[in-house]
């Protein structure tokens, strides 16, 4: 007859060394005194390291030998997890946007690693002969010295502006600083950039004035466009241009030599919300009119008086409706050919000649 098995020999098994999760006894564990029960029995990870604590939690949750290939597999994993280690409430976090045109984002703007450069003649006389601009050095070709020194003497007298001292170089030379296949006509100007502009400024420069003109990009984020609409704007006297600040292009590079130096005359105000810029400009007593195709009135039935804003939005996409529905009036281009759309930056061309004229 089997004896009962009692709480005691199940304690004095464990006690001894006894694993039921392992196919064999560990060697017994004799001492020489009475087994104490208030005794606190040794830690179970005593002695073990952090992997063999974690197969022996595995272990103990699946009731299971790992054979060795498991193992490895496991330690493996492991050991590739603690390099990659995310936090867990990282792990859920949503992926950075990516930014237009494939070019990295930085503080919201996009970066494309020329944001201190500006190349081409009117817009380094431009920046030359602006006092607000900080100069840092200018390179420049032997050819294009002999063309560019009438501004350099014209910037020391009239203006009395100290600037460095051209640094000669070659094509190739300034071909490596700005990459691509940028026409840089010989010079680039390394430089700071302008004091940063906000809505408030914007609507303080125009508060005195009786007709003012301000133009808002919705999501346009080509250079090329936002250049050619600073070179517009300033050409038709707009007292300033308003940019979402999410994956808007820099005032240099590319586009400063596109706006052929309307950045140096023109003021633009980077805005993180422009449904809410919309609502400070009505307050300010600006009408605020979306060119858009659907829209019910031509832009010739706006009033050429007054100050207004024209808001314009991405080719394709066009306005977002929360943009869309703050603006007290959606106008659209008169068209008769089979094309009705034009890019944005020649319907932001008509669009201020239909205001001024």
């Amino acid at each position: 007859m089997k004896k009962p098995v009692t709480l005691d020999g199940l304690e004095n098994k464990w006690w001894r060394g006894q694993d039921l999760n392992l196919r064999s006894p560990k060697t017994p564990n004799l001492q020489s005194g009475a087994f104490d029960r208030s005794a606190t029995p040794p830690h179970r990870n005593q002695g073990r390291s952090k992997n063999q604590q974690k197969m022996s939690f595995l272990q103990a949750q699946r009731k299971i030998e790992f054979p060795f290939c498991v193992k490895r597999f496991i330690y493996q994993d492991m050991k590739n997890k603690s390099k990659n280690f995310q936090k867990p409430f990282e792990r859920n976090r949503k992926k950075p946007a990516k930014a237009p045109h494939g070019k990295a984002v930085s503080g919201n703007l996009v970066k494309t690693g020329t944001e201190h450069l500006i190349w081409g003649t009117h817009a380094a006389e431009a920046a030359w002969m602006n006092p607000a601009r900080t100069i840092k050095a200018l390179y420049i070709t032997d050819h294009a010295l002999e063309a560019f020194k009438p501004v350099m003497e014209r910037a020391a007298a009239i203006a009395g502006l100290t600037r460095p001292a051209p640094v000669v170089t070659d094509r190739k030379t300034i071909d490596k600083m700005i990459g691509g296949d940028a026409v840089h006509q010989g010079l680039v100007l390394d430089c700071a950039p302008l004091e940063e502009v906000f809505i408030n400024d914007l609507i303080i420069r125009t508060q005195a004035k009786d007709n003012a003109v301000i133009v808002m990009l919705d999501q346009v984020t080509d250079p090329h466009n936002v250049g050619a609409i600073l070179r517009s704007a300033c050409a038709f006297g707009a007292g300033g241009l308003v940019m979402q600040r999410k994956f808007s292009p820099s005032l240099c590079g590319a586009l400063a030599k596109i706006a052929t130096g309307a950045v140096e005359y023109v003021p633009v105000a980077y805005e993180i919300n422009l449904a809410d810029t919309i609502d400070k400009l009505r307050v300010a007593g600006f009408n605020v009119y979306g060119l858009d195709e659907r829209g019910d009135q031509s832009i010739s039935t706006i009033a050429k008086t007054g100050k207004t804003v024209i808001v314009l939005g991405a080719e394709g996409k066009g306005l977002r409706p929360k943009v869309r529905d703050h603006c007290d009036m959606l106008v659209q281009l008169p068209t008769a050919g089979p094309i009705a759309s034009l890019n944005v930056s020649n319907a932001a061309a008509i669009a201020l000649f239909a205001l001024r004229c």
